[in-house]
């Protein structure tokens, strides 16, 4: 079986989101691993909406790390709103700042209440979930998978199975 290089990156980092709802659990909850699309099941975030203002969402990574993909688990009603939002990865907690890139398109969620965005060849500490219009946002889980030491460890215990020389001989 071939294992993943990918792992969850984003689970149990520190976060900030731009409001908190009444009835919205912590920003913590969207990156505790719980899946759970009903906000009676107590790990939905939930933002106010502000006229004018972006509703957000961001994780710290705790380092700079290559995404290869966002999956966004939306709370199982209103989902409509969370279409069109964009994942924005960058060096700073400030998703508009100049090296801040979008990753993949904007979101359109499915039927199961989710939406991946690929990332190919995005670096950053930063992802946020950025709505810029006069939305709430209701998150149950944002996974951020990238491959770290650990996941290509345990891929290849013995070490790469290959090395730069295996290329300096090959035929193109």
């Amino acid at each position: 079986a071939n294992a993943s290089l990918a792992a969850n990156v984003a689970l149990g980092r520190p976060c900030a989101m731009s409001s908190v709802h009444r009835t919205s659990a912590p920003c913590s909850a969207a990156f505790d691993g719980d899946t759970n699309p009903d906000m009676a099941g107590g790990s939905v975030i939930h933002t106010n909406r502000v006229a004018g203002e972006a509703s957000w969402v961001t994780v710290d990574l705790g380092s700079t790390v290559p995404v290869e993909g966002v999956t966004i688990t939306h709370r199982n009603a209103g989902v409509g709103r969370g279409n069109g939002a964009t994942v924005i990865i960058s060096a700073t907690d400030d998703f508009n700042a100049a090296d801040a890139q979008q990753c993949g398109g904007a979101v359109t969620f499915d039927a199961a209440f989710e939406a991946t965005v690929y990332c190919p060849g995005v670096s950053g500490r930063y992802v946020s979930f950025v709505s810029r219009t006069y939305q709430f946002m209701h998150i149950a889980e944002m996974e951020v998978m990238a491959a770290t030491s650990e996941t290509c460890s345990a891929a290849f215990p013995n070490g790469m199975p290959f090395s730069s020389a295996s290329f300096d001989n090959a035929v193109t």
